[in-house]
């Protein structure tokens, strides 16, 4: 995902369940948070400088994720997206 000034373009709407790794192409001042909506931990991208990346390893669980900046009011200015987490195919 590319975050920019209150926004972030996904490469994917939705991804399969296990292990998972976000990448984070910063492309302002921004951080980024994960948590599974129905309940879990909360996961955060390390600290990433404008125009670079920094990847997070983690295990996703199937449900929804919300995905979000933590500064001031990015959130509420458009940095807030969720990303739909399926069980793996057969």
């Amino acid at each position: 995902m590319k975050a920019f000034e209150f926004g972030f373009t996904l490469t994917r709407q939705s991804i399969e369940s296990g292990d998972t790794i976000v990448e984070l192409s910063n492309r302002g001042q921004e951080d980024l948070h994960l948590q599974r909506i129905e309940g879990g931990p909360e996961y955060e991208v390390a600290d990433t400088a404008p125009s670079s990346y920094s990847r997070l390893r983690f295990v996703t669980e199937p449900g929804r994720y919300r995905l979000w900046c933590s500064l001031a009011d990015h959130a509420e200015r458009g940095m807030d997206t969720t990303v739909e987490v399926t069980a793996p195919g057969p």
